[in-house]
C-alpha cells in the first residue's frame, strides 16, 4: 500500500470511528479528553505520506508515551495533555497559553508538570532505543496542548506545538537519521507494540 493510500485509509477509519461514537458523547464531559486525543492521532497519522512512522499509546516501563513520530530528521516523543478553558461569557473561551521555555503560562496558572510528563517520555524512549539499537538515539521532547492558542516566546528542550502545527515538526533542524537507523528503530518499536495490549497502534510509509 502506497503512503498517499495509507494515510488516507487511516483517515477515513478515523473518521467513521468519531462519527459512531459523537452520539455517546454530546454533552458529556467525559468523552472531551478523547477527543483530543483522536484528534492528535488524526493529524500525526498524516505525517505517513511525508514518510514518518507514527505511533500511539506506546508501552513503556511504567508510563505510555502518547504518541511517537519517527523521519529523517529524528525520533519525536509527542505528549498531548488536556487543560480546561476558560469561559468568559458567551460561550466564548480564553484559551491562550504563553510559553517562556521553562513554564506554561495559562491565564489564571502557570505549570511546568506537563512539560516535565514530555521531558520524562523523551528521556526513557532515548534510553530504551539506545540499549536496543546498540546506538544513540536522541528523542526531542514535543507536547502539544489541544484546543490552546500557542505563543512561543522562548525555545526551551521540551517544543510546544499549537493545535494545528503538527507539520511543524517535519521542519525542525536536528540530527537527521540514516535509512538504516530509522528501518532499526521503527522495528524495534513494532516488535513492542506487537508484544503490548491491542491499545497499541502504528501506521507508517509501507
Amino acid at each position: 500500500m502506497s503512503q498517499v493510500k495509507l494515510a488516507r485509509f487511516l483517515q477515513r477509519m478515523q473518521e467513521r470511528l468519531e462519527a459512531r461514537m459523537r452520539p455517546l458523547k454530546e454533552n458529556d464531559d467525559a468523552w472531551v479528553g478523547l477527543d483530543c486525543k483522536m484528534g492528535v492521532e488524526r493529524e500525526l497519522n498524516a505525517l505517513a505520506i511525508r514518510g514518518y512512522w507514527v505511533y500511539h499509546n506506546f508501552p513503556g516501563e511504567k508510563l505510555s508515551i502518547d504518541h511517537i513520530a519517527v523521519g529523517p530528521n529524528g525520533v519525536f516523543s509527542v505528549a498531548a495533555e488536556r487543560r480546561a478553558e476558560l469561559k468568559r461569557g458567551k460561550g466564548q473561551g480564553c484559551t491562550k497559553v504563553i510559553y517562556d521555555g521553562q513554564h506554561l503560562r495559562f491565564p489564571l496558572w502557570v505549570e511546568t508538570r506537563c512539560l516535565d510528563g514530555a521531558r520524562r517520555q523523551a528521556h526513557w524512549l532515548s534510553r530504551w532505543l539506545g540499549s536496543t539499537v546498540g546506538a544513540a538515539v536522541t528523542v526531542y521532547a514535543l507536547l502539544v496542548l489541544p484546543g490552546w492558542l500557542v505563543n512561543r516566546r522562548k525555545w526551551g528542550d521540551v517544543v510546544l506545538l499549537s493545535e494545528k502545527d503538527y507539520q511543524f515538526l517535519t521542519t525542525l533542524r536536528v540530527r537527521p537519521l540514516t535509512d538504516t537507523l530509522v528501518t532499526q528503530i521503527s522495528h524495534q518499536l513494532e516488535r513492542r507494540c506487537r508484544d503490548a495490549e491491542p491499545a497499541s497502534l502504528w501506521s507508517g510509509p509501507h
